[in-house]
């Protein structure tokens, strides 16, 4: 059942109108899109396995997650961010600023994968908490260093 439809007679006009009430109702494009996955995942196993002819969530074209440009901050803005923080976490802004690692790689990063006589880090892993647990797993894309050169990853 997706709301009170049961799942042999949804169709992908229903799915349309669910995500679009959703959109009405106010909630934002990242919820509508979360709120959408589970039963777009549910339905596309379940189509998969032959349950259903076809999933009617394909096709359903989710509101635009809005684009905002990043902000940079300038050298002076670190070390004042850094200076504002107590010890280790200083540490942890400089490495955010200057690797160019996610938050989840840095929180992964083991000191295996540091050589401080090359001043490189390896990008090995990402740490992730999915409700409330604590994974590590692939990390998403190669980050690069400051430079454009990629860094380094084990193997």
């Amino acid at each position: 059942m997706l709301g009170d439809v049961a799942v042999p007679e949804l169709r992908p006009m229903g799915v349309r109108e669910w995500v679009a009430q959703m959109s009405r109702s106010g909630l934002s494009p990242s919820r509508v899109g979360q709120a959408y996955r589970l039963p777009a995942q549910i339905l596309k196993t379940a189509q998969l396995d032959g349950l259903v002819a076809a999933s009617p969530c394909v096709g359903v074209q989710l509101p635009r997650l809005p684009e905002h440009e990043p902000t940079i901050l300038k050298p002076v803005q670190v070390a004042d961010l850094a200076g504002a923080m107590p010890g280790p976490y200083d540490l942890f802004v400089l490495a955010l600023a200057y690797t160019g690692c996610r938050f989840g790689e840095l929180t992964a990063l083991q000191w295996r994968y540091v050589d401080l006589a090359s001043g490189c880090i390896t990008v090995a892993s990402s740490l992730s908490d999915a409700n409330g647990v604590l994974t590590f797993e692939e990390p998403n894309a190669r980050p690069c260093n400051q430079d454009g050169r990629p860094m380094r990853r084990p193997g």
